[in-house]
């Protein structure tokens, strides 16, 4: 036994021989062509990661038959270079005339567009030892349909086109695309999308974009004129929808900020169809706080006070101290007293609003001595203004 594992490594030691052919099987049809089925299609099952590798093992100048061991290691050169993923081992393969077949799987990350070689080592099955390194490594070529997703391929149709890792040069500006697709035209294309993206699950996205650089934007998108809208939202299957903006709905500290250098334009009922096209801000339980409609009327132009007390009785004759805690400067602050007449004679009214003196005294309602934390409303002799209400706006 020993000795004919020292004639076994003589002999390959001397010839280090292979002939490699590796191929990456793909499902292909030389029918005739197939339309374009109505309904979606969904993959049934995962394509792997391994491929099918056959070579040719000579021993000596003859071909090699039994039972070998082989393992294969891949590298990013021919000589050198840096292991990629780990060994694969292969016991016991059938070697016939020299013919054997295994298959191969290096991982997901193994073949990411650059150039592979593949380092196989062997030694008897049956013979305990040290594997023989065969020399020189075998380059991975490209099945040819594979050579569609090489990074800079394109992949064309009689009406689109997609580049991957695509660079283009304008003059001295370089612009440079992960993917870059560019959709079709003509009077038989219906809807020409140059990228698309689509999901049914409703905690995920159709698509998504990331810019990590602090300064950096995620979406760029622009039309061909300014007449032409830049980003168009809404449409489902047909059906009048809304086109809704949201901030991240698992983030409940996200905001939505719109930033311009120039002026923010919004432009009501554009199509001129008389639909009720008002422009609202609604606040956390969705009332109106702010409303302008097609026609340019501000139905509710007033924001939400900071402060209000809601109705108040005040006797005559007294003072009534009213605690806000707005806090900030007062003289940021715009106060609004309004008074009721409970006997139904004014109703909601102002015929007590300011002070009045006259030889009997004093008549009428105010309001002084105003902080950052209270306000004091002083009524003085008045018939119309059994109750007060105080409203105060802050401006920053």
């Amino acid at each position: 036994m020993l000795s004919y594992r020292r004639v076994f490594v003589a002999a390959f030691s001397l010839i280090l021989v292979i002939s490699l052919a590796v191929g990456i099987t793909l499902a292909q049809s030389n029918g005739p062509e197939e339309q374009e089925p109505a309904t979606t299609l969904s993959i049934e099952a995962t394509l792997g990661t391994g491929f099918f590798y056959q070579g040719r093992l000579k021993n000596g100048n003859r071909p090699a038959s039994g039972v070998y061991d082989f393992r294969f290691r891949l590298y990013t050169a021919q000589n050198g270079g840096t292991q990629v993923g780990t060994p694969v081992t292969r016991s016991n393969v059938l070697v016939s005339n020299g013919l054997f077949a295994v298959v191969l799987d290096f991982g997901a990350s193994a073949f990411t567009g650059e150039t592979r070689w593949l380092q196989v080592e062997v030694k008897p099955g049956l013979v305990p030892g040290q594997y023989i390194v065969l020399s020189p490594r075998q380059p991975i070529y490209a099945v040819p349909y594979a050579l569609t997703v090489r990074p800079g391929a394109t992949v064309r149709t009689g009406s689109a086109e997609a580049y991957i890792n695509y660079t283009q040069r304008s003059g001295f500006v370089y612009r440079a695309y992960g993917l870059y697709g560019k959709g079709g035209s003509g009077n038989s294309i219906t809807w020409a999308y140059g990228v698309a993206g689509e999901t049914n699950d409703g905690k995920a996205y159709g698509g998504i974009f990331l810019n990590n650089a602090s300064n950096g934007a995620a979406l760029y998108a622009r039309s061909g004129s300014n007449s032409a809208p830049d980003i168009i939202l809404g449409s489902n299957s047909g059906n009048a929808d809304d086109g809704v903006i949201a901030s991240a709905p698992n983030d409940s500290d996200s905001d939505i900020i719109l930033r311009t250098n120039d002026a923010v334009v919004i432009q009501l009922d554009a199509d001129k169809s008389g639909d009720d096209a008002d422009f609202e801000v609604l606040d956390k339980n969705g009332k109106r706080l702010f409303n302008v409609d097609e026609s340019g009327a501000v139905i509710s132009a007033l924001p939400r006070p900071a402060y209000d007390s809601g109705w108040v009785s005040v006797a005559e004759n007294t003072i009534k101290q009213l605690t806000h805690s707005l806090g900030g400067n007062p003289d940021n602050y715009v106060v609004n007293l309004v008074c009721k007449d409970n006997t139904g004679g004014t109703g909601i009214n102002q015929f007590g609003y300011g002070s009045d003196i006259h030889d009997d005294g004093v008549a009428g309602v105010v309001w002084s001595n105003l902080t950052s934390q209270s306000i004091i409303v002083r009524r003085y002799e008045s018939i119309s203004c059994a109750q007060i209400r105080v409203r105060i706006w802050v401006y920053k």
